[in-house]
């Protein structure tokens, strides 16, 4: 039986199919792309699959990995080692930043800290507003 046969069945992959099997330090690595517009669904459950949104190219392991990745190097850079567009980069990571404030809460404040930068040569400027109590920016 053909590797690309073996994932399909023992997934329960109806509406996909694997375009490419690559064997890695890591493991087995496979691309799945999907049959038409059908649905993705889960072999077992029928359910949307849990590791990726709805109609996104990348799983939510990925894009959690490109916003750890960018705290470090620069979006271009991101872009380049998972080999996407960097514009895709800031759309994600854009998007767990929201995803996160959103579940983040702020309790009271005693102590604010605000600064201001100068983010480039001009007239442009950040503001950083701290908890000065917790030593957190906010």
């Amino acid at each position: 039986m053909r590797m690309e046969t073996y994932i399909r069945k023992s997934l329960g992959m109806k509406a996909h199919w694997v375009t490419e099997v690559v064997e890695t330090e890591e493991g087995w690595v496979a691309r799945v792309d999907r049959l038409g517009n059908r649905r993705l669904r889960c072999g077992k459950c029928r359910g949307e699959v849990n590791w990726a949104k709805r109609w996104e190219r990348v799983t939510h392991a990925l894009v959690q990995a490109m916003a750890l990745l960018a705290k470090k190097l620069f979006f271009k850079e991101v872009a380049e080692y998972f080999e996407l567009d960097w514009k895709g980069v800031v759309a994600f990571v854009k998007r767990v930043v929201e995803e996160g404030l959103k579940l983040r809460k702020v309790k009271t404040l005693h102590l604010l800290g605000i600064d201001e930068v100068s983010r480039k040569k001009g007239h442009r400027y950040l503001t950083l507003v701290y908890d000065l109590e917790r030593g957190r920016l906010l």
